[in-house]
Formats: C-alpha cells, sequence, structure tokens
C-alpha cells in the first residue's frame, strides 16, 4: 500500500532527489482500518517462493479499479495522496 498511497521517486535537475528507503514514508498498521486485512498462509506441497512479493504487482491496479467502480473516477498516475486520496 506504500507503493499506491505515498512512494514516488522525484527528479531535480536531472538526478533521483531520493537516496534510499529511509526518505519514503512506508504504510504504518495504525493508517489501516480495523478488520480489513486477513492473511491466511496455505500449506501445500511447494517449496515457498515469498509471502508478500507475489502479492505486490497486482494489488496497486486492483484498488485502483476497485475506486474506478465506486467513484466513477479513473486514476491514472500515483501516489494517491497527491491527487487528494488518504487512509481514513
Amino acid at each position: 500500500m506504500s507503493h499506491l498511497m505515498a512512494w514516488e521517486i522525484t527528479i531535480d535537475k536531472g538526478r533521483v532527489v531520493q537516496t534510499n528507503f529511509g526518505q519514503y514514508q512506508p504504510t504504518r498498521m495504525r493508517q489501516v482500518a480495523p478488520g480489513t486485512i486477513d492473511v491466511k498462509f496455505l500449506k501445500t506441497n511447494f517449496p515457498p517462493t515469498g509471502l508478500g512479493e507475489p502479492s505486490l504487482p497486482p494489488a496497486p491496479p486492483a484498488l485502483v479499479n476497485a475506486i474506478a467502480a465506486a467513484t466513477g473516477v479513473r486514476l491514472r498516475s500515483v501516489p494517491l495522496r497527491k491527487q487528494g486520496y488518504s487512509w481514513t
């Protein structure tokens, strides 16, 4: 959710302004509404390949599509906070 709401890379005079992850504000658990996250791990016969990374590519487009379905507004750039969206 950090990618969708807050993270961005900015360029000034041809150079990237952010130099490390310390300059990105990650999403904090206190920003998420209670009861909105339900995580389940499935036991399978397959070796583990990661639990968080596979969900990253489809999550932001799915959320932006949900906003479009609910509001009729198609958002075409992130971070969403720059377009007036927030966690509350």
